[in-house]
């Protein structure tokens, strides 16, 4: 459903605003993660639509089904089992599971991009779609592919989410998406390793933040890293400096 929805979303808000300035593209983004949000906001209100959800008012959280929970119970496990590492690091069953799942469509991700037909001419005509269409490459459908991947994998990872807290609020991907776009930034945009590993390092601050100095200020500590990382790293950690066309 989140490819799908992301694929329309190209269709009618930016496929007409590709030739136009940059600007444009980022105002009609903002403009249309609104316009998601709210009808989110709405759906989460109607419990005809929702029976699970009840009558609690779309802003409020929601019951998510603890479908993991089940599965270990089936399979006789103890979901708040826990594991260890040789550096003291504990986690349950559950977090081991989201991590094993991340890093594996992580990695998909990144073979499917360096090493497929597709993956090359989408590198191609993020590089420079002129010539790419030149080349015989139809960048529609390519643009279009990429942003149901991208769909895709945002639903994911929100199934994931919820899946692991149980509960689900409409506004939880706004908070979501910014660390994401941090994490590309910190790692270097346009390298999947690095927005990985700027995904993880912001997670382990995020989470020492909560639980030693004040959630409050979790937000802020990200981003004072972030600047700092990039006053040193302009490209971010793993990313490479590229050529502007004059």
């Amino acid at each position: 459903m989140g490819a799908v929805l992301n694929a329309s979303i190209e269709k009618l808000a930016y496929r007409r605003l590709r030739n136009s300035p940059r600007l444009a593209s980022l105002i009609s983004a903002i403009g249309m993660s609104f316009i998601v949000e709210n009808i989110g906001l709405i759906w989460a209100g109607q419990s005809w639509l929702v029976p699970r959800f009840g009558t609690t008012g779309g802003a409020a959280q929601k019951e998510f089904p603890d479908l993991l929970g089940q599965l270990f119970t089936n399979m006789g496990m103890d979901v708040n089992l826990l594991g260890g590492t040789g550096w003291g690091l504990r986690f349950t069953a559950k977090e081991g599971l989201v991590i094993v799942l991340a890093v594996s469509m992580m990695a998909a991700l990144r073979y499917f991009v360096q090493s497929t037909r597709m993956g090359k001419a989408m590198r191609a005509t993020a590089q420079n779609r002129d010539a790419a269409k030149m080349m015989g490459i139809d960048i529609d459908w390519v643009i279009t592919l990429t942003f149901l991947i991208g769909g895709g994998l945002a639903g994911a990872a929100g199934l994931m989410a919820g899946l692991y807290l149980n509960t689900a609020w409409w506004f939880m991907g706004f908070r979501a998406g910014l660390q994401s776009f941090t994490a590309a930034v910190l790692g270097g945009i346009g390298n999947i390793t690095g927005a990985m590993l700027g995904g993880y390092l912001i997670g382990m601050l995020a989470a020492f933040s909560d639980g030693y100095l004040n959630a409050r200020w979790t937000n802020a500590w990200v981003f004072i890293v972030l600047v700092m990382i990039l006053l040193f790293r302009p490209n971010g950690l793993l990313g490479e400096a590229t050529a502007q066309k004059a």
